[in-house]
């Protein structure tokens, strides 16, 4: 994962740095400029001066020294002591020290402090990485961004924090580093390959040598100064690629293979040995980082699951790409669940998680590192409206005190997507999430507005939940959303069809860019017998149907008049003949049709032209809508899926957020 800023060798920042304050006759200040515990209204301050002196200090404004508060410990020697009192716990102000000592009177030790705030938001609780100038710019004001709760990898100025902190007084802002690559440095920086080039791991983005001791310090200060050049404004660090081994690194972005040299001898790396000593750079980085700053949050793309020793020094992990694992079989339900709720059981305090729910992992990383050029605009919009995938990822998130973002994947984070259940206020949680059965990993968690259940198993899930429910009052998303994919036992497709594989892969770096549905498709060279999809409709509506067919090389000799009919108890109920030789990789709408369960619907395809025709994937969604307001006393839960439920109440209007502040 990376983070989308990099930034030249500048360390002397805004007139505070760590040299400036490590440097000159007065020096060694302890704490150094720093953030501060909630609360914080005072402090024990050390200084060190070249040669015995006494030393006085003022708050607000560089008095002379005879006008400063004496040291209470340490005068005429050359370690000086006192407690800072007075100090301004209001996490919106930046408290400036001046230190003089009688050895230098006319040099000025300048040293900055803020407290951090105490945050307890409400849930659902909502978070954003690297998206600031998606939230925030000329046609969207502060107050869109301010519906944010936690901001990793902010972009904003210190004076748009101060602003954002008065609209919403629970928000954290951390700003950001990539742990492992900075941009504009010294070539001996850089980890190179046995024949001494660097490695490209993103594009125009090298691989750093944290083997190298004085890497992991430049690294530690440069976090350090960035949060300094920010006013200390922001709550901490977000590290991005905190990775604690290398040796996994065995090709470059195009897919080249690499052979590692970090100790520069011009022969491949022990893997045992470069893995050691890798963990102890990255680790030397982030705990000179922490000694400069101790109190600061600390979040990452962290290993997973995190050690004790990660768990020391952060706060949390930015969990990405586990959600869309979870739904696609590639990860289990239980790994992720003990990864998310393990952190808040044994992490450092406060501990601060954000799940990155995500879209289907062959969109997300299915179209280079540019997605946004390369991704059909309708299936960009399927991506952030395919809500199943939506509602797992909340309502994880949701059975503990994380935050929430469902952004596109790792090649583009922070979009504004936002969805109707972010709207509603739950309130505060009544206690921990609990099973709803003891043999199945079906969870509830109470809270003072509603309630969210979560199904984790593979089969549909009825919960019992009497008189006190009802679904949220909304219109996106519809009551039944699903894919009928080709792979499954809904599907038949008799000889001559054959089962084939259009797929350009992940993570590649040019193009052409296609993908069947799921694994594959399946193939009719010429006239035979249709293809079937069963449509298992859960309830009778009226259901809007589209299929998918890949945008491979092949699809300019496709046939121009592939038939779909949409058959429902032995009638065609809909039918529409497409062209598969254009606009793959993107869903066609067959039509919508008023369906009967009872009816066993089907869509059956034939080939009215020439050239192959191509059966994969339906998209398959109801008429009726999943938040309809109506009184919920159960619920059936589809497989891998949430809900969020409000409790009923004599009022609700105010736990559901203002209209003006629906921005699109």
């Amino acid at each position: 994962m990376r983070c989308p800023v990099t930034l030249p060798l500048v360390l002397v920042l805004s007139g505070w740095s760590l040299s400036a304050e490590s440097s000159g006759p007065v020096f060694d200040p302890n704490p150094p400029s720093t953030l501060l515990p909630p609360g914080t209204d005072s402090l024990n301050l050390s200084v060190r001066t070249l040669e015995p002196a006494a030393c006085g200090y003022s708050l607000g404004q560089a008095l002379p020294l005879e006008r400063m508060k004496p040291f209470e410990r340490g005068q005429g020697t050359d370690r000086h002591e006192t407690t800072i009192r007075g100090l301004d716990p209001d996490p919106a102000r930046v408290n400036e020290l001046y230190v003089r000592c009688s050895s230098a009177p006319d040099f000025v030790l300048h040293l900055r402090y803020r407290a951090l705030p105490k945050v307890r938001p409400r849930f659902p609780r909502t978070g954003n990485l690297w998206g600031t100038r998606q939230i925030y710019g000329p046609d969207k004001p502060l107050e869109h961004a301010a519906r944010i709760d936690l901001h990793l990898g902010a972009s904003f100025k210190p004076d748009e924090i101060r602003r954002l902190r008065k609209l919403n007084p629970d928000v954290l802002i951390l700003t950001s580093i990539n742990t492992v690559e900075n941009s504009n440095l010294p070539e001996d920086y850089y980890l190179h390959d046995t024949e001494g080039k660097r490695i490209e791991v993103w594009p125009n983005i090298y691989r750093l040598n944290l083997t190298k001791k004085y890497v992991a310090e430049f690294q530690a200060r440069y976090a350090y100064e960035k949060m300094l050049k920010l006013d200390l404004m922001v709550d901490g660090c977000f590290f991005d690629n905190f990775f604690t081994s290398q040796s996994w690194l065995r090709k470059d972005i195009h897919g080249r293979p690499v052979e590692l040299d970090a100790d520069g001898d011009g022969k491949p790396d022990d893997p045992k040995w470069l893995d050691t000593a890798w963990r102890e750079g990255v680790f030397h980085e982030l705990r000179t980082w922490r000694r400069w700053m101790p109190h600061a949050i600390a979040v990452g793309h962290l290993p997973r699951p995190a050690d004790a020793e990660t768990k020391a020094i952060f706060n949390g992990d930015s969990i990405g790409f586990w959600t869309a694992r979870v739904l696609e079989g590639e990860r289990s339900f239980e790994e992720f669940w003990r990864i998310y709720h393990g952190w808040f059981e044994t992490g450092r305090q406060p501990v601060v998680m954000m799940i990155e729910s995500a879209p289907h992992n062959q969109i997300a990383y299915g179209y280079d590192y540019s997605p946004l050029k390369n991704v059909p605009p309708p299936t960009l919009e399927f991506a952030r409206t395919y809500y199943p995938y939506v509602r797992f990822g909340l309502a994880f998130t949701l059975m503990n005190d994380g935050y929430f973002c469902h952004e596109f994947g790792d090649t583009w984070h922070g979009n504004d997507w936002w969805y109707e259940e972010l709207n509603f206020d739950l309130g505060e949680p009544l206690g921990p999430a609990r099973r709803v059965r003891d043999d199945a990993e079906v969870w509830r968690r109470d809270f003072s507005n509603g309630v969210v259940l979560l199904n984790g198993t593979r089969q549909p899930q009825r919960i019992q939940l009497g008189p006190s429910y009802r679904r949220l009052k909304g219109r996106e998303a519809a009551r039944h959303e699903y894919i009928v994919d080709d792979v499954g036992p809904a599907f038949s497709a008799p000889p001559p069809w054959r089962e084939v594989v259009y797929d350009s892969g992940r993570w590649k770096s040019k193009g052409p860019f296609y993908h069947s549905w799921g694994k594959t498709s399946h193939q009719l060279d010429g006239s035979g017998p249709p293809a079937e999809w069963k449509l298992g409709i859960p309830e009778d509506d009226t259901y809007t149907i589209a299929a998918w067919w890949p945008a491979a090389p092949e699809m300019p000799t496709w046939s121009k008049r592939a038939l779909f009919e949409v058959v429902s108890g032995g009638r065609l109920v809909a039918s529409k003949v497409l062209d598969q030789s254009v606009a793959g990789d993107q869903w066609h709408e067959i039509g919508s049709a008023a369906l009967r369960a009872a009816e066993n619907p089907v869509v059956r395809l034939r080939n009215l032209g020439e050239g192959p025709i191509i059966a994969d994937a339906l998209w398959v969604r109801s008429s009726a809508r999943y938040n309809d307001g109506s009184l919920a006393q159960q619920v059936t839960l589809a497989p891998m899926d949430g809900i969020v439920l409000e409790r009923v109440q004599n009022s609700s209007s105010a736990r559901y957020r203002p209209s003006s502040e629906n921005f699109p």
